[in-house]
């Protein structure tokens, strides 16, 4: 069953992080990085099924970090019915699964972002805060993957819209890419590597 993990950490950032995947040591490495670095309360479930009981129970998390392989409802299937218990809560999915065909999916599906699973703990933190600021996060690479198939006349209906939806001012992504021309209309809430020197 999904419980409650209490953070025993004095300085809470009273955000709520529901944590969906279905290896326990995935979701204890995660609960240690959220709440030590990030000072996060975290809750667990070992799928989308109990996760959807944490909710329909009253569970009011700021932020979701969930799986794509998760036995029974996968991570894109499970996006919808959790907006449906809970309206506007962000969804980041963190997986191994290859980053560009997948976060594009998910993205279609209503995910707030994406992030790999070998990705550092401080990234993750990060990625965490910014969904649930309102934001979307996605790695750098994939940022200008949309911005370059929104550019091209060619690019396909799919990568347009979702630039167009993921599209938010220059002042809510710190660490912007090179071109000022780029900072006017950022896809998305870039990672660490984009960080300004």
């Amino acid at each position: 069953m999904g419980s409650k993990i209490a953070s025993g950490h004095s300085g809470n950032s009273g955000l709520k992080v529901l944590l969906i995947d279905d290896h326990a040591i995935v979701r204890e490495g995660l609960r240690s990085a959220l709440e030590i670095m990030g000072a996060m309360e975290c809750f667990e479930a070992a799928s989308a099924e109990q996760a959807l009981g944490l909710l329909r129970r009253g569970l009011r998390p700021n932020a979701v970090v969930m799986d794509f392989g998760l036995p029974g409802l996968d991570g894109l299937d499970a996006i919808g019915l959790i907006h449906a218990e809970q309206e506007g809560l962000p969804v980041l999915i963190f997986s191994v699964q290859p980053e560009r065909n997948l976060a594009l999916r998910a993205l279609e599906q209503g995910a707030a972002g994406y992030i790999s699973k070998s990705s550092p703990n401080a990234q993750v933190v990060d990625a965490v805060r910014t969904i649930a600021e309102g934001r979307r996060y996605l790695s750098s690479q994939l940022a200008a993957t949309l911005k370059d198939a929104q550019d091209r006349p060619w690019a396909g209906e799919a990568h347009q819209a979702l630039y167009r939806r993921g599209q938010v001012s220059a002042r809510d992504c710190p660490g912007a890419p090179d071109q000022q021309a780029d900072r006017q209309h950022l896809p998305w809430a870039p990672d660490e590597e984009t960080e300004p020197a």
